[in-house]
């Protein structure tokens, strides 16, 4: 079993606040189609880049995971996809909450198995000589873990 790294927060003020902007992102980011993808939100987040100044590095990765068929619909203006998409955005908060180690109030009901989650995470293979493959394999990670039913994480 695992054991945190650090303590998490449970700050209600920064929640909300990081609520406010993840809805912001959902809806300034679409695309002239009105879509979001899982990576144009992790983009947005920050979570894609490790050094900022290489723009040209990072543009090539975000068009390679942007093409891969990891790269998951988060929202979209169309009527047909709105209710299919509602899970999928509550668990992606859920993450980018987890990944900032921020503890987020839940119902409890429906929680994600932990081994579950620990299964996804272990699937990450960081001794790749390729950057963009970890990131490419984080990438799916998150998405299996926010292609699902709505879910409850634990502490």
């Amino acid at each position: 079993m695992y054991e945190p790294l650090v303590e998490k927060k449970v700050d209600p003020q920064a929640i909300r606040q990081l609520h406010q902007e993840y809805q912001d992102v959902l809806f300034t980011g679409k695309n002239l189609a009105g879509e979001i993808y899982l990576v144009d939100v992790l983009k947005e987040f920050h979570f894609l880049f490790e050094d900022k100044r290489q723009v040209m590095k990072n543009n090539e990765l975000f068009a390679f995971l942007d093409q891969s068929k990891q790269n998951l619909l988060i929202a979209s203006d169309l009527e047909s996809f709105k209710n299919e998409q509602d899970d999928v955005s509550r668990n992606l908060f859920k993450i980018i909450c987890a990944i900032i180690n921020q503890n987020v109030n839940q119902r409890g009901h429906n929680f994600l198995d932990d081994k579950i989650l620990y299964t996804y995470l272990d699937s990450i293979n960081y001794n790749r000589d390729d950057p963009d493959l970890i990131y490419a394999e984080q990438v799916a990670a998150i998405k299996s873990l926010i292609n699902r039913k709505t879910y409850s994480l634990t502490d």
